[in-house]
């Protein structure tokens, strides 16, 4: 989505994403540059890098469909990463408050406990599949 077409929430939860993640320590260097350019379509419309001692994450802001997707890979191996999908309706900044707060910690071996103390927060909860189809975690 290009800036200019945001509405002033999605605005409101594209800063909200950014300062948060930016306080926390995450990656955002490259494309928060090229979104405030406003010359280019970008989806997603936040997307910020972290890794711990045993995981590489990624996380981005999706303004249209109001939700944020985290993406979980052992150190090393960015291309078996594990993709959630979390449509925050019940608030952005709580599960962001989440998300960062076990941001050290996360790996691919611990992963199941964490995401489940996020699907309270959220409208729904999704897997996605290397092929794309999503598998619903939530009820």
């Amino acid at each position: 989505m290009y800036k200019r077409d945001m509405s002033s929430k999605q605005m409101a939860e594209r800063n909200l994403f950014m300062e948060k993640v930016t306080a926390a320590g995450w990656d955002v260097a490259g494309w928060a540059e090229l979104f405030e350019t406003d010359l280019f379509d970008v989806r997603p419309e936040g997307r910020a890098e972290y890794t711990n001692e045993a995981a590489h994450l990624v996380l981005e802001y999706l303004a249209a469909e109001e939700c944020v997707t985290l993406l979980v890979a052992a150190r090393g191996a960015q291309e078996d990463m594990m993709k959630y999908r979390f449509y925050f309706d019940r608030g952005l900044e709580n599960l962001l408050d989440s998300i960062i707060g076990w941001q050290g910690d996360l790996s691919t071996q611990n992963f199941t406990p964490l995401i489940k103390r996020v699907i309270p927060l959220c409208q729904a909860v999704f897997y996605e599949l290397p092929q794309g189809q999503l598998l619903k975690l939530s009820s």
